[in-house]
């Protein structure tokens, strides 16, 4: 999902791909031609961050290499993975495949026995 992302200076490169030990990535994905100059102040310090568009998501590595990233990464600035399904979501499932499949075996009863 597309948020901003503040920088305390110009990026230069439009992703950043991390492998981690667990075979999975963490890839960041920016917009550079989003980019703005935001005025900053801490206390009496005024400073200038740059502001970009980005994404940011976490994807098995074998699903999104780095190579597929640097080919196009624009083509990931609005890349959502997938979501897990919940506990609940599963069991409806499997109840919905459940209620099918007595569906049909009854159905496959009645041509046998008629």
């Amino acid at each position: 999902m597309r948020s901003k992302g503040y920088f305390t200076s110009r990026l230069t490169k439009s992703y950043d791909y991390f492998s981690l030990p667990d075979g999975t990535a963490d890839v960041f994905i920016y917009d550079l031609d989003s980019v703005e100059e935001v005025a900053q102040k801490c206390e009496e310090n005024e400073f200038v961050q740059f502001r970009y568009d980005m994404n940011e998501f976490n994807i098995d590595s074998s699903v999104i290499t780095q190579e597929m990233v640097a080919a196009d990464s624009a083509k990931y600035l609005d890349y959502e993975p997938e979501k897990e399904k919940t506990a609940l979501e599963m069991i409806a499932e499997i109840k919905e495949e459940n209620n099918m499949l007595k569906e049909c075996l009854l159905e496959m009863s009645e041509l046998v026995y008629q």
